[in-house]
């Protein structure tokens, strides 16, 4: 951020009021130093040259109530102190805001000791990196440190863009268009979507109810008409159903039988799901459990232990590594 800024309509603004614009723009952090993306300050190290290479970045650092934008635009190369013979030493890499608003990347040389610790961080700077020095030999490693540990007013702006939006039924905008931390908020179904930093939309918001077709099946050589109201949704983390399915004739289930389909609009499972769950009334038991499962095909599937008449759904289905 330069000392003067001049916009277009002819009026030169210092620095305390670009800190003060920078704080209106980016929202109230608490005092914390902020990066837009996770791809400000990245490193990478050649062991050979005992350098370490710091990315471009951009980064709002803190200070007297607003934001000074420290931007740097082309990576910066530092050179690593070579090591001492007796005790290994941990370096600090950093992005400064100096007098002017000029964005200086540097490599602060620690002091070896048994225990390394990493130098202080400067006034109006943020660490992006350290670099362990072992004793007495030509490697080294470099940790990302942006905000993680003791950096902890160091943080992924918390406003990293908010956007309300309206989209058709089963269809978001990518998320390539957005930074991570980007919320868009889905103003039809009062969904909360956040990019996350795998690059997808994560949401725990439940998503709209969506009508599942019911089916005609075949128990044990018994035809079966399945009549009723049935509905689906979900999140990023859970599958839920919810409604009321009539079967007749009522019979007991022995074996699974397949009674609906959920609409394509919904996530299929990449294993069968399962969950005991479901309060049936039938024609000669009051009351009992069915076991529900929701299958990679999309089909719902039951198995009673008794005769069963009117099922009862208000089901809810984890999502996980092994089933999403």
């Amino acid at each position: 951020m330069a000392s003067t800024v001049w916009y277009q309509d002819g009026v030169s603004y210092l620095g305390a009021d670009m800190a003060r614009f920078n704080a209106l723009w980016v929202g109230d952090s608490n005092g914390a130093h902020l990066f837009p993306d996770t791809v400000d300050f990245t490193t990478s190290n050649n062991q050979t040259d005992r350098t370490v290479t710091v990315n471009p970045g951009r980064v709002y650092v803190y200070s007297s109530g607003g934001y000074e934008c420290a931007q740097v635009t082309t990576g910066t190369v530092l050179d690593v102190a070579a090591p001492s013979t007796l005790n290994p030493r941990l370096d600090l890499v950093v992005v400064r805001v100096a007098t002017g608003g000029q964005a200086v990347v540097e490599i602060l040389t620690g002091t070896p000791a048994a225990t390394p610790v990493a130098p202080a961080r400067p006034a109006k700077s943020v660490a992006v990196a350290t670099v362990l020095v072992p004793k007495a030999t030509t490697t080294f490693t470099v940790t990302a440190t942006r905000y993680t540990g003791q950096y902890a007013d160091q943080l992924l702006a918390p406003s990293a863009g908010r956007f309300a939006t309206k989209w058709a039924s089963g269809s978001k905008p990518s998320p390539a268009g957005f930074r991570v931390g980007a919320v868009l908020h889905e103003l039809t179904y009062n969904q909360r979507w956040v990019k996350n930093d795998a690059g997808a939309w994560f949401t725990t918001d439940p998503g709209p109810w969506r009508t599942v077709a019911l089916k005609n099946f075949d128990a044990d050589g018994t035809a079966i008409t399945t009549t009723g109201t049935l509905y689906a949704r979900e999140s990023s983390t859970e599958w839920e159903f919810s409604g009321q399915a009539t079967f007749s004739p009522s019979v007991d289930y022995t074996t699974l039988n397949r009674f609906a389909t959920v609409p394509s609009t919904i996530d299929y499972p990449t294993q069968n799901t399962y969950g005991a769950s479901g309060q049936t009334y039938g024609s000669t038991a009051t009351s009992g459990l069915v076991r529900f499962g929701f299958m990679t095909t999309g089909e719902l599937e039951i198995q009673s232990d008794g005769v069963i008449s009117n099922l009862y759904v208000n089901v809810r289905l984890s999502k996980s590594p092994w089933n999403s």
